[in-house]
């Protein structure tokens, strides 16, 4: 069950970084979405039989996971900076 919500949680984080503004971000998303896609196939056919298989799967959610706080980081400062200019 961890592993479905660790990969639940990459994909909606991979979702959040291909729809941002950045080239870069949206390459991470789309690339996160494949990682979910393959370490699921992986999953089923293969038994974790040493720690780096289980490293590498870790490193992909990680990366993603800070795509996606630059996502929302810049997409709040745009809100703001949006409201700032709306007062004035």
């Amino acid at each position: 069950m961890l592993w479905l919500a660790i990969y639940g949680h990459l994909f909606r984080e991979s979702l959040a970084c291909s729809r941002a503004q950045d080239a870069v971000l949206r390459y991470i998303g789309v690339a996160g979405i494949a990682a979910v896609v393959a370490s699921m196939s992986y999953m089923m056919l293969d038994l974790f039989a040493d720690d780096k298989s289980v490293q590498i799967l870790f490193f992909v959610p990680v990366v993603v996971t800070a795509a996606a706080r630059i996502v929302r980081e810049s997409s709040r400062n745009v809100d703001e900076e949006m409201i700032l200019s709306l007062k004035e």
